[in-house]
């Protein structure tokens, strides 16, 4: 499993995209900083900032994209056939990519911690309990796999164009952000389906962990408690998980991911 998860991710590092992104995560916590070094705000605020716009908006959009090149990259460069002579199942293939997935999802939200703390270090602000927004930034890398999980059932269940599926990766991060920005307003009830669904239901759990529920702009909020908000993402999680890679099974080599990348 090692050596699959190694080689799948030396074929997505040679991809400028990566790359890209990678400094991306860096950059975008220090123009953060600048704007809250202007507002004289604390180290506290700007974790805030970076944990919705980042984690909530820019994280999805990028984990989307990498799980369309992850789930056609076989397809698009006719490597197929190689690899069934090691042999590898499809199976095997599968969760090699999630298993990818997951520990990109978690390395982004790290590179974006430690962007962020330097950040804090020009502020000059005390960081607290720096272990917290470790923990944090660590499960929400976790999290997050979870939340685009969705989309993988969707590209393994459909056929669907590189641009179209890119475009859907795209729609469903800002969907998200935008549902967890009218959930904070309190347009949406906490004890509906939308208040449930995953990208929301980290939103929840931050309000957990930093005891932010009593501190909302709307009293309608409800946080929600690790155990709670875990068991939640892995069940629904491990649901399309599940789905996803019987389909993933299923599919011929020929007509799989048509018309992809």
């Amino acid at each position: 499993m090692l050596n699959l998860i190694r080689c799948e991710f030396w074929k997505l590092k040679r991809l400028k995209l990566i790359q890209i992104t990678l400094v991306m995560a860096l950059l975008f916590p220090i123009i953060l900083t600048i704007y809250v070094f202007y507002k004289r705000s604390s180290f506290a605020l700007l974790y805030r900032f970076v944990f919705l716009y980042g984690d909530l908006l820019f994280k999805p959009c990028i984990l989307g994209i990498l799980c369309v090149l992850l789930l056609s990259m076989e397809q698009r460069n006719d490597t197929f056939k190689n690899l069934r002579a090691i042999p590898i199942t499809r199976a095997q293939l599968f969760h090699t990519k999630m298993v990818l997935l997951l520990c990109l999802s978690v390395l982004y939200s790290l590179i974006e911690f430690l962007a962020t703390a330097l950040g804090g270090l020009l502020l000059e602000r005390q960081h607290g309990a720096l272990a917290v927004y470790i923990y944090c930034s660590l499960m929400t890398g976790i999290m997050l796999f979870f939340d685009i999980l969705p989309l993988v059932l969707f590209f393994c269940l459909c056929r669907a164009s590189s641009f179209f599926a890119v475009i859907l990766s795209l729609f469903y991060a800002i969907a998200g952000f935008l549902l967890v920005n009218s959930y904070a307003s309190g347009m949406i009830a906490s004890d509906g389906v939308i208040a449930n669904l995953p990208r929301i239901v980290i939103f929840r759990w931050f309000l957990y962990v930093f005891d932010l529920e009593r501190t909302a702009v709307s009293s309608g909020l409800s946080a929600l408690p690790t155990v709670s908000a875990g068991l939640f993402l892995i069940c629904t999680g491990g649901v399309a998980l599940l789905i996803s890679a019987v389909l993933y099974h299923q599919k011929g080599d020929k007509d799989e991911w048509h018309g992809m990348l």
